[in-house]
């Protein structure tokens, strides 16, 4: 039996995934019923995060969006990592400190390649 407090917080996953799904792209439920063949209520209890998943009326709902159910329940819900200033800062030194003893950063390359 899976723990009733993990059931809920994946409800609540799926509810934030489907309304952040939704606002991106400027879809509402009526919309989102109509192109996924899920009835309104359904998707509102889901947006709710009051019902019990089932794969077969959230499959179409997510595909909507052009994603497969399996990327819309990963661990980082399909998003993209975003690169933080201090990480951007960290890799331009980096880069800086491995290309110091090259001057020229071309000429270089050409001269590998034989030009």
């Amino acid at each position: 039996m899976i723990d009733p407090l993990l059931r809920q917080k994946v409800r609540n996953v799926v509810a934030k995934r489907l309304h952040r799904n939704m606002s991106r792209r400027g879809i509402n439920l009526r919309d989102l019923s109509t192109r996924s063949g899920v009835a309104e209520s359904v998707l509102r209890e889901y947006l709710a995060a009051q019902r019990e998943i089932k794969f077969d009326e959230l499959r179409p709902a997510f595909g909507v969006f052009g994603i497969t159910l399996m990327q819309a329940l990963a661990p980082n819900g399909n998003k993209k990592k975003a690169l933080d200033a201090a990480q951007l800062e960290r890799l331009t030194e980096r880069g800086a400190e491995a290309w110091k003893d090259v001057p020229d950063a071309t000429k270089w390359v050409e001269e590998l390649r034989g030009n």
